[in-house]
Formats: C-alpha cells, structure tokens, sequence
C-alpha cells in the first residue's frame, strides 16, 4: 500500500514526526489536541490577529476528510470536539494552515 500525501499542505515530513499529541505552537500561533476516554477529541487553537488559516482534518493516507474551521484570526481562542460517529474509527491528523504556518495534531476515533 502506497500512501499519497501530496493534498496535504505543505507536508514533508513523516507521519511520525506529525504524530503529536499535546500543544504545537509556531509564529504566533497555537495548537492543541487531546484525545479523551470516550473516543472524543477536543481541538483548540489561535490564530495571530489579521492571518488567515484553516483546520482540517485529514486521513491516514493523506486525504482531507473535512475542513473543520476557515478565516482569519481575531486574536480570540477557538475549541471544538471531533466526535467518534462522525467519522470512521481510526487515526487522523487535524492540521491547521496559514500562508507560512503549519501545525498538525493527532485525532484517534474509536
């Protein structure tokens, strides 16, 4: 099996180096993931005032399974829950993206 991760933006790296767990933060911009007991994991992030970005959720095999945040940072905090029944069991990569930043998380759906 042959994994294609070219729709990911800006990957060149391993799914091990993109395996994080905890917080990510890179130019003003911050990160976080945690998986909880009961299949849910909770996203949070911030995004610099007047940049754009997105968070995205993404497969194993590097496809975009949907897009789940797009505009621009108002120097506020956002969350949301990934909820298992949403999506297929397994493990995905939530990615958030601006012109020059990338940070990406861990997503496990049981």
């Amino acid at each position: 099996v042959e994994l294609d991760y070219s729709a990911m933006p800006g990957i060149s790296a391993s799914l091990v180096t993109l395996a994080f767990d905890g917080d990510q933060e890179g130019q003003g911009w911050h990160l976080s993931t945690a998986t909880r007991s009961d299949g849910t994991t909770s996203v949070s992030f911030f995004i610099s005032s007047q940049e754009t970005g997105e968070l995205a959720l993404y497969d194993l095999a590097g496809r975009k399974v949907i897009t789940l945040w797009e505009g621009s940072g108002n120097a506020l905090a956002f969350s949301a829950d990934i909820v298992k029944g949403d999506f297929p069991a397994g493990l995905y990569f939530v990615t958030l993206t601006g012109e020059s930043t990338m940070l990406a998380g861990k997503c496990f759906l049981w």
